[in-house]
């Protein structure tokens, strides 16, 4: 295990692609180009949302590829995601950092799950103390203290996280069936009240 190690130690640390303006929308651009936007609920990233466009200027860009962390720096909440069915010709917008992560050291889910989540949420929060807008700035980012353990172990972590988030989701399902049943219930009963008492239904 890496004990003592800060992040910057196994991830290089990028800003996404500097528009000084407005993205617009060139459907024949051939460059798409990820925005908070187009996060989903479930921290992944609605390829069919994103964006086509041109990229301005001369600056080569850092193209987008699987295992590709996105940690947005800005904004009211900081978040990472691991990007999954990256396809070709894609940047991130500059509100965004681009992580990429050592593979001989460190898995990307399990980078995630740690800034998400316990000790690297909690650090951010503090690095984005008297900020009004949640700005975490690339140094503070790459200072965050982690202590990796071994890919095996990291493995087992992400077995875990998503064990616990498919659990979730058979909970929220269930909570909104009940939901559902007890709001029909409701409306029949109060329609046959309706009825009993020689009223009309709404």
């Amino acid at each position: 295990m890496d004990v003592n190690s800060k992040l910057i130690d196994f991830v290089s640390i990028s800003p996404g692609y500097p528009f000084r303006a407005r993205i617009p929308d060139i459907p024949d651009g051939g460059v798409r180009v990820v925005q908070m936007g187009d996060v989903t609920s479930r921290m992944e990233v609605d390829w069919d949302r994103v964006v086509v466009t041109e990229l301005p200027g001369r600056r080569e860009p850092d193209w987008l590829q699987e295992g590709d962390i996105l940690f947005a720096a800005k904004g009211n909440r900081n978040y990472a995601l691991a990007l999954t069915d990256v396809p070709e010709a894609a940047v991130c917008a500059p509100n965004f950092f681009l992580v990429r992560v050592d593979s001989q050291r460190a898995l990307p889910e399990f980078v995630v799950a740690y800034i998400n989540e316990g000790p690297g949420a909690e650090y951010l929060q503090r690095a984005a103390e008297g900020s009004r807008i949640g700005n975490i700035r690339k140094a503070a980012l790459g200072a965050m203290p982690i202590s990796l353990p071994p890919l095996q172990v990291q493995e087992k972590m992400i077995e875990l996280k998503q064990l616990i988030g498919e659990e979730e989701e058979t909970l929220r399902r269930l909570i909104t069936n009940r939901r559902q049943s007890l709001y029909a219930a409701l409306a029949q009963q109060t329609s046959r009240g309706l009825v009993e008492k020689g009223g009309q239904p709404l």
